[in-house]
C-alpha cells in the first residue's frame, strides 16, 4: 500500500479505508511512506489505531522508505519509536 503524498484532514476517510481493507485481509502488511510531503496529527491518529489492531490481531506492518515528512511528524508527537524499527527496513 502506497501513502498519498498529503495527508491532511481532508484525507483522512480515505487513508482509513485504506488502512481498513489492509486490517481485513490476509498476512502483513506493507506501507510505502516514501511519497508523503505532509502529514497531519488526524492521520498520524489514524495510522497509530491501525498499528494497534494489527499488534492485537499478531499481524505484522511493515514501513518502508518513510519520507522525511513522515518520521517528522511521528517524531513532533513523540512517536518515532512506532516507526523506528520498521525504518531500518526501507
Amino acid at each position: 500500500m502506497e501513502l498519498a503524498a498529503i495527508l491532511d484532514l481532508r484525507s483522512v476517510k480515505a487513508l482509513k479505508d485504506a488502512l481498513a481493507a489492509g486490517l481485513g485481509g490476509p498476512g502483513a502488511v506493507r506501507i510505502d511512506a516514501g511519497a508523503v510531503t505532509r502529514i497531519s496529527t488526524a492521520a498520524i491518529q489514524v495510522i497509530v489505531a491501525f498499528l494497534a489492531a494489527m499488534s492485537q490481531a499478531k499481524r505484522r506492518v511493515t514501513i518502508v522508505k518513510p519520507s522525511p515528512a513522515f518520521f517528522a511528524g511521528f517524531e513532533t508527537l513523540g512517536l518515532s519509536s512506532l516507526i523506528q524499527p520498521a525504518a531500518a527496513e526501507a
